[in-house]
């Protein structure tokens, strides 16, 4: 059963911004109501994808050639679900690590979740069609799942669905990830699923299965530290659970820190007012040893408006208050409070810039994407921890990727949970590359539906292509018609390897 308490909310399409001042204040991903700035760093007519190499000292400090940070974000259309990297020795320019969507979905966008392992060079990820949300067994356990190289873009897609949920996947101590699956009402038996993966291997272990609800979930040295009701709880490899403390509430944005503590949000019991109807949050730690031991009592941090701030955390394990929160006394040396970053702020790996990411508003463009075929760019606003400034920074996803073509085809390539756990089908692999030729498959395969041995442009039972196989007889014989008069090249025009289906023009 999902949890009221703990909403399960997944990454929706960023808010148009750029010149729109309507845009909701409580936007899931999109500029927060303090974001201001002005561009800086102008290319042209717009915004630059990279600091101007001219002020990249004064902007990012001195020392930014050697600095091994990285900024990423993510974004979404209907191409799919879009990884972007951006090296801070570079300038921060934008570059796209992966694509990633599924053969065969009609998906007016895709969504989804990521989080970075405390290296800096993973992602896991959780990926679906946005229209999954309308389906609570899609929601609940839908979503495919991907380890993503952020240093050679290469994906890795695992045998295994997970909850389209905010705190789904969870990253946090070493090369470790814990991607989440619950029940829905419509099942006869509630229960969790906590999947942990082998970022480095990129392998998934055998999914431990719990009763009841279990939320997000954390990799720590001490094993996994999730929210259960009422209490934070430490998991371990044969699925029992340890009370470490009782919370008011369910916690949640757990952030495993690089001193092996975990620091988490709690609503403020009583704090609901006629003057703040949503009321407060707070924030509270248990260091390692109290993971360990049980019966703790957490320290509380810092207290906001529940709506005000939130939790993000860089790749090496600082936690950061980000939005407006009052700290409550001295806190730890992995948690800080700067009061200059936006609510919705990721954390790059080095925490060395903070990024606020949101769609570029285009003049007549619908809002999921501004032509079918086309993805939707993005402007980002970097806040540089060091200096203090703030640059406004645009990236097209699917430009400047990191990898080759065919490393850039796994993105696209289907997911093992769609095809049994095995690979997918062989004339599949082929439609993904551009440059394979699909005349190279030269067998029939006797458990493939997709008709590899075929010679036409077209393969029966190819998923990726079912919408270019003309079964209406009248646009048959209109295309024969036109064909004869020598005129279909007239009526009918398609570039080459449109939409990667690997065919010519």
């Amino acid at each position: 059963m999902v949890s009221t308490a703990v909403a399960l909310m997944t990454a929706l399409p960023a808010q148009a911004m750029a010149g729109d001042p309507g845009r909701p204040d409580d936007a899931v991903q999109g500029w927060s109501a303090e974001s201001t700035t002005t561009p800086a760093a102008m290319d042209g007519d717009g915004p630059a994808g990279a600091i101007p190499e001219r002020r990249r000292a004064s902007v990012q400090g001195s020392g930014y050639t050697a600095s091994k940070d990285v900024a990423w974000t993510t974004s979404v259309d209907a191409e799919g679900f879009h990884i972007l990297v951006a090296d801070a020795a570079k300038g921060y320019e934008w570059r796209t690590a992966a694509t990633l969507s599924e053969p065969g979905f009609d998906a007016d966008s895709w969504i989804g979740n990521a989080c970075v392992t405390e290296s800096g060079k993973r992602a896991a990820v959780a990926y679906a069609p946005r229209t999954f949300t309308n389906k609570p067994e899609l929601m609940a356990r839908g979503a495919f799942t991907a380890v993503v190289n952020l240093e050679t873009g290469r994906v890795t897609k695992l045998p295994h669905q997970a909850s389209l949920a905010y705190f789904s996947p969870g990253c946090g101590e070493g090369e470790n990830a814990v991607f989440t699956q619950l029940s829905h009402d419509g099942d006869k038996q509630s229960g969790s699923r906590l999947i942990s993966v082998d970022m480095a291997a990129g392998k998934a272990g055998k999914p431990l299965l719990l009763d009841g609800q279990v939320t997000s979930a954390v990799p720590t040295a001490e094993g996994i530290v999730a929210a259960e009701g009422g209490r934070l709880v430490r998991v371990g490899k044969d699925g029992k659970r340890k009370t470490i403390a009782r919370t008011h509430g369910v916690p949640f944005q757990l952030q495993a820190d690089k001193d092996g503590g975990v620091t988490f949000i709690e609503r403020v019991p009583g704090s609901v007012s006629k003057k703040s109807d949503e009321g407060d949050s707070q924030a509270r730690r248990v260091t390692a040893r109290q993971i360990r031991s049980g019966g703790a009592t957490p320290a509380t941090l810092v207290r906001g408006g529940l709506m005000k701030w939130d939790l993000a955390s860089s790749a090496d394990g600082t936690v950061y208050v980000t939005g407006k929160a009052k700290s409550l006394g001295p806190l730890p040396g992995s948690v800080r409070n700067r009061g200059d970053l936006a609510k919705d702020d990721r954390i790059s790996t080095r925490g060395e810039a903070a990024v606020g990411t949101a769609w570029v508003a285009e003049q007549g463009s619908p809002l999921l994407a501004p032509e079918e075929g086309e993805s939707r760019r993005v402007r980002t606003e970097l806040r540089l921890m060091g200096t203090g400034k703030t640059e406004v920074l645009e990236a097209l996803p699917g430009g400047k990727p990191l990898g080759s073509a065919k490393v850039r085809s796994a993105g696209i390539a289907m997911s093992p949970a769609l095809s049994g756990g095995r690979a997918a089908p062989k004339a599949l692999k082929t439609t993904a590359l551009s440059e394979t030729a699909a005349s190279s498959v030269l067998g029939g395969s006797p458990t493939d539906p997709v008709e590899a041995e075929r010679t036409c442009a077209v393969p029966r039972n190819d998923i990726r292509k079912q919408a270019f196989q003309p079964t209406p007889p009248r646009q048959v014989e209109w295309a024969a018609d036109q064909a004869v008069a020598g005129t279909l090249n007239k009526s009918v025009s398609r570039p080459a390897n449109w939409k990667n289906m690997g065919m010519p023009a």
